[in-house]
């Protein structure tokens, strides 16, 4: 009997230890939207600004205003490159992410595996 009484709760509690990681999981997916949105529009700003600098006649314009339209050029496109390479990092993350929801599955520490072992082990 006191077998039967620890078994159930060993298992009602790795039930209910992986139920935070599932709600965890879908606050995540709802949060990442958002960015990505404002994300876009931010490089769409980016981008049209440097389509209207290319348009721009540099001939009619002074050094020094060439100057600050490089040094212009130079940062946007810096963050178009940080924004891309943190988009490349974030889409293998999701990747990552999406194949293990597919899967489904329990996650559990290495720790909590070895505590139920010896615990079995010591019970049994």
């Amino acid at each position: 009997m006191k077998k039967i009484v620890f078994y159930f709760f060993a298992a009602s509690f790795l039930l209910l230890a992986g139920a935070p990681q599932l709600w965890a999981n879908e606050d995540a997916k709802s949060s990442k939207t958002g960015t990505v949105v404002s994300e876009m529009a931010e490089v769409n700003e980016m981008v049209d600004r440097l389509n209207e600098i290319k348009e721009m006649n540099f001939k009619e314009m002074t050094s020094i205003e060439k100057k600050e339209l490089r040094k212009e050029v130079r940062s946007i496109r810096r963050d178009l490159k940080a924004i891309a390479k943190s988009d490349s990092a974030s889409e293998a993350q999701s990747a990552a992410e999406a194949a293990a929801a597919e899967r489904g599955g329990f996650y559990i520490s290495t720790g909590a595996a070895i505590i139920i072992v010896l615990l079995l082990i010591l019970l049994l």
